[in-house]
């Protein structure tokens, strides 16, 4: 199974260490690269995102409920 990563950042980095061959893709509300690790960079747009996103730190939960509202997908936070 295919998963997409949440963020550019270090956490981000260190996730698709992890997972390698299983990241499609990352994404990134506030984008300003197209490639980060060698895998495309997606802004997501309002509505479903196609795969799991994996949320690579830990957020309070006004930020969970923020992104499932507003993109209706699976977000799983490590």
């Amino acid at each position: 199974e295919k998963y997409s990563i949440f963020g550019t950042t270090i956490n981000s980095a260190f996730l698709h260490e992890l997972l390698k061959k299983k990241t499609k893709y990352f994404i990134d509300e506030n984008k300003t690269k197209n490639l980060f690790r060698n895998l495309k960079v997606v802004k997501p747009k309002k509505g479903k995102i196609n795969l799991d996103v994996i949320v690579p730190f830990d957020e309070k939960k006004i930020f969970l409920q923020k992104l499932k509202k507003k993109y209706n997908s699976n977000f799983l936070f490590v």
